[in-house]
């Protein structure tokens, strides 16, 4: 009867497993289906834009940039740069696949395999992982190093060559991205730890050793090799770069900078940050009990979840670099709840399992069903009709280099972009569009979109150009086909007979659009003919009065023939 009770029992847990299991499977093809549809973020278009600057050769800094040799086949896949982050978010979520199994083996590390099962499931549930798990930023690779390296050093008493893979894991991942020395603190926490329990203190400081001298050569000599791959910077451009993270990571004027966002957080994944904590408070009691005195290490993994009140740029996707493997905590109350039904047998302990676990479900299939209402289809439509307009790469002005593969003149028009660009103090495009002549304008942010009231741009980044460049851009841009602006001028209000001055700052031809006949230096021009102007001044004379004029720079390849895409397509994250 005895055994009896006891097959029943480790049946009925079987069963919880594989459901848990099922759970895992059913959101790692919900993920796939969902990187391939999702729209693309501007960091993603960015970490892409660095790729393709690598391969024109172009002057890159070598911090944050080591991506380009992990990703250097990406440009040679597909023309359409929506296309090309699919196929690098592809890659990226083996990563994750891969993250999710390193969860799963430290989990086991602390927890049954049920509550090992159920922290994976939680993770792959938790909305900022569904919206940013996978996507192509430096956070994908590091969170697989991290883990990688967490893994590791859990096992560095089985041998040194755990010690070894752990460094050269961090060293790659500080070459990724500098603020995986937030990881790193939390590793060398969880040394400390486990330095504090071991009992042979001398061989744990060897591997100690061991693992920070890999970290330090591998990024060393990582750094240094790519460095000579890349179009050489000057030291004192690399030290500003440094002086200029550190200062974007870090504020000193304001605490808890992102609380919105936690908050969001917070909100949609209520019950995983009560798991959590839930979790914190058994591991404390455990180990004030000193019935587990080896929960302690597993404090270390809170380590990066307490950047949040100081690290400056903690945006939605900052918590998909934060959150594992502190959320193997979650694992801890199922892990109790089936260790007692096992001894019990009581089905009555498997209710609050269902209660936290339907929720958990829900929640995550309704940000799925939001997240598959943000397609990428409309952003790859525009990108699709750019190459076809320039079918080879030519210069242009954006705000997150979604034409990756083109040359993009003007700075990255994110928060820290629009500071750097007050710190200088200076206009800009001017010189900008006359030394570098950029063929158009993708107004993938507000700022670009010179229809949209200026008092208010109705974005979290509610910052706007210096009065001389806003000029500049306006009256020598004008909207062609949704977000796509060619060079041009609108000239309104003419008297006819009357010659008026205008400028070019950008040189080519530029088809009449006018519902009368004009004359451009000296030369009759009717409504559909082009007129070759070259830089600096021209006069213009209208043949009626209050006529409007407007001059469209011509030298394109492909004119749309279907409606654009709604202007909103790449706002947002």
């Amino acid at each position: 009867m005895k055994s009896f009770y006891k097959q029943t029992t480790e049946n009925i847990i079987r069963r919880i497993n594989s459901f848990f299991l099922l759970l895992i499977i059913l959101e790692i093809v919900l993920k796939f289906l969902l990187v391939t549809r999702h729209k693309i973020g501007w960091d993603e278009f960015y970490f892409l834009s660095i790729v393709h600057s690598f391969k024109r050769n172009e002057l890159i800094q070598p911090f944050q940039s080591f991506h380009v040799h992990l990703l250097g086949w990406i440009p040679g896949f597909a023309e359409n740069e929506v296309v090309q982050v699919i196929a690098a978010r592809c890659f990226l979520l083996l990563l994750l696949i891969a993250s999710g199994i390193f969860l799963y083996l430290i989990s086991r590390e602390f927890l049954n395999k049920s509550g090992a099962l159920f922290s994976v499931f939680c993770w792959l549930s938790f909305s900022n992982i569904i919206n940013h798990g996978a996507s192509l930023r430096a956070d994908s690779f590091c969170t697989f190093f991290f883990l990688l390296a967490a893994f590791a050093l859990l096992r560095v008493n089985r041998g040194r060559l755990w010690a070894a893979i752990a460094g050269i894991a961090m060293g790659l991942s500080v070459l990724v991205s500098i603020k995986a020395v937030i990881h790193l603190a939390s590793l060398f926490a969880l040394l400390g730890f486990l330095l504090f329990i071991s009992h042979q203190k001398k061989l744990c400081l060897k591997k100690i050793a061991l693992f920070s001298a890999l970290v330090a050569l591998t990024f060393g000599l990582g750094f240094i090799l790519h460095r000579q791959t890349l179009v050489q910077t000057t030291l004192l451009a690399e030290q500003d770069f440094i002086s200029r993270t550190s200062s974007q990571a870090r504020v000193f004027d304001e605490f808890f900078p992102k609380v919105g966002y936690f908050s969001d957080s917070l909100r949609k994944n209520l019950i995983t940050w009560w798991l959590l904590g839930v979790g914190v408070f058994y591991s404390i009691f455990d180990l004030k009990k000193g019935t587990n005195k080896r929960v302690v290490v597993l404090l270390a993994f809170l380590v990066p979840i307490f950047t949040l009140p100081f690290y400056r740029n903690a945006f939605p996707y900052y918590y998909f670099f934060i959150i594992a493997p502190a959320i193997l905590f979650c694992g801890f109350l199922p892990h109790r709840i089936l260790q007692d039904f096992q001894k019990t047998g009581s089905k009555a302990l498997l209710l609050p399992l269902a209660i936290i676990c339907l929720p958990i479900a829900g929640s995550a299939a309704f940000h799925y069903y939001k997240a598959f209402n943000k397609p990428n289809k409309p952003q790859e439509e525009i990108l699709s009709v750019v190459h076809k307009m320039f079918p080879a790469p030519v210069p242009y002005i954006d705000g997150c280099s979604a034409v990756s593969s083109f040359p993009k003149v003007g700075f990255f028009m994110s928060n820290w972009g629009f500071e750097n660009y007050f710190a200088a103090g200076k206009p800009l495009f001017r010189n900008i569009l006359q030394e570098q002549q950029p063929q158009f304008i993708l107004a993938d942010t507000p700022h670009l979109d010179f229809r949209l009231p200026r008092n208010h741009i109705f974005f979290e980044i509610n910052h706007d150009f210096f009065e001389k460049d806003k000029h500049v851009l306006v009256n020598n841009f004008v909207r062609y086909w949704g977000m796509i602006w060619l060079p041009g001028k609108v000239l309104q209000n003419l008297t006819a007979g009357k010659q008026q001055s205008f400028e070019i700052l950008i040189p080519g031809p530029y088809v009449v659009d006018s519902s009368h006949p004009v004359v451009i230096d000296n030369k009759n021009l009717k409504p559909g003919e082009k007129a070759i102007l070259t830089p600096g001044n021209h006069l213009i004379e209208a043949k009626e009065n209050n006529q409007k004029i407007v001059l469209r720079w011509d030298k394109i390849e492909y004119i749309p023939t279907t409606p654009p895409p709604e202007i909103s397509t790449f706002y947002g994250f």
